[in-house]
């Protein structure tokens, strides 16, 4: 998934917010977008239209084109294939895939408009023109909530400005989308609210969002695919504005979670600021965004006296490699990339989604390494985690063990550390070839995946 913004709007998201279904409008293309939403908007977000906004129709050839450009701009020639092979390695994905072909398969079955930044461009672009009005309405007012955030705060220079600052750490990307996303998810669920309620309620329709957005925040991913079957039973004019359940169910999990949690683990973070402290706590958030995915799942720890996380660096791994070895991949996969990781193999939406939860709690920071031998075609990735506590990291241990006989069934021990070591580390074998070291050092948890069996060594022993 592109770590870079890109500001669609996901329907079967969007519309699964509607407690009770809107009162439709005139149909037609002409009423998905409206001068009426604007003033709804700015009084709701308490920011002001500097102009109007462009709106036009938008080909599903050039929406994609417009897709496969940013994954371009962020990952570069390769288009995100160290990126992926890294994801298998830490074990967020299951198998390889095309991040293009992926990505666009996951948007172009679901995204219903999305709002340029670009420069040129600054424009809300609709793709779903057979929407039910009521849909386009509620569709304009999350992507027209994107142009005023645009003319306020400058969408394009906050998340393309900081662009080398997100490839060195994509977690940092994904509190970034979470504020921004969150932001207009929060905006469109309270103009929903009304619109139903009427405007006299004003205090209602913020509750109803509040509470909307917490039931959904919490949902799992099998509680996810449910909602979308049950969704398109009850309003079968509502498909093929969305994924089915079994397109859901089939797509890399890892992306859905992560892309799901932006909206609304977002939209939660969002609120809670917005209560504590009013929408002008919201607005200086854009200068001062969230650092980690932690601090959208706990907003508490944005808040206040922030809790910014441990900065990573595994420099010093490459003194031990030889020049044949080729960095493929870095990145900090994050809280919330730590936790769907272990939901991917810890899955099933009976508790296990509480244990993933438990596991990546605690985090302070990481980072990873996916490393490629060009002469014999061995790999190796170093994964460094700190955590609060040790009580954290040896959490996680746990975690991240139970995992490791579901991805690899015939995972052998080959050694261990001896007991009352300070510093702890067992290895499998995990496939033929592949040996794979857990260890810990107090608050430091390190993970060695390789198939070269002269690496495991090279940390905390």
């Amino acid at each position: 998934m592109p770590r870079l913004f890109l500001a669609w709007i996901v329907a079967w998201s969007a519309l699964a917010l509607c407690t009770t279904r809107l009162n439709a409008g005139p149909s037609g293309i002409e009423s998905f977008y409206t001068e009426s939403i604007c003033r709804q908007l700015e009084e709701i977000r308490g920011l002001s239209f500097r102009s109007n906004v462009a709106v036009a129709v938008q080909a599903r050839e050039a929406f994609a084109a417009y897709v496969a450009e940013s994954i371009e701009i962020e990952y570069g020639e390769d288009r995100g294939e160290g990126y992926v092979s890294a994801l298998v390695k830490l074990g967020a994905l299951e198998e390889p895939v095309d991040l293009t072909d992926t990505v666009l398969s996951l948007l172009e079955n679901q995204a219903a408009a999305h709002y340029d930044p670009r420069p040129g461009h600054k424009a809300y672009y609709l793709l779903a023109t057979n929407a039910p009005s009521f849909a386009l309405d509620m569709i304009s007012s999350h992507e027209l909530c994107h142009a005023l955030q645009d003319q306020n705060f400058d969408l394009h220079a906050l998340t393309r400005g900081s662009i080398k600052s997100i490839r060195d750490n994509g977690d940092r990307g994904w509190a970034l989308q979470s504020l921004v996303e969150g932001d207009a998810t929060l905006v469109m669920t309270i103009w929903a609210a009304l619109r139903q309620m009427g405007a006299e309620n004003d205090r209602w329709a913020k509750s109803l969002a509040s509470l909307s957005l917490g039931v959904q925040a919490g949902l799992t991913f099998e509680q996810l695919v449910q909602l979308s079957a049950v969704s398109a039973e009850l309003d079968p004019s509502l498909q093929g504005l969305s994924m089915s359940s079994e397109e859901l169910e089939s797509a890399p999990r890892f992306f859905v979670q992560m892309l799901f949690a932006s909206y609304f683990q977002g939209a939660v973070m969002v609120d809670r600021v917005r209560k504590e402290e009013g929408w002008p706590a919201v607005d200086r958030l854009y200068a001062s965004p969230p650092a980690s995915t932690e601090q959208v799942l706990h907003p508490e720890k944005l808040t206040g006296q922030r809790d910014e996380p441990v900065v990573i660096r595994l420099d010093d791994a490459f003194e031990s490699l030889g020049p044949a070895w080729r960095l493929a991949d870095e990145d900090v996969l994050g809280e919330l990339g730590v936790r769907t990781m272990l939901d991917v193999w810890l899955s099933g939406g009976t508790g296990e989604d509480r244990a993933s939860s438990h596991a990546a709690a605690g985090w302070g920071g990481d980072r990873y390494c996916y490393w490629r031998n060009s002469e014999n075609g061995k790999d190796l990735l170093v994964w460094r985690t700190a955590w609060d506590t040790e009580a954290d990291a040896a959490q996680f241990m746990v975690g991240y063990r139970s995992v490791l006989p579901v991805r690899f069934p015939e995972l052998r021990k080959v050694r261990r550390s001896a007991p009352g070591s300070d510093r702890q580390y067992q290895i499998w074998e995990v496939e033929p070839g592949r040996l794979l070291k857990l260890a810990r050092r107090g608050k430091d948890v390190g993970i060695i995946d390789t198939t070269d069996k002269a690496l495991p060594g090279m940390l905390w022993e």
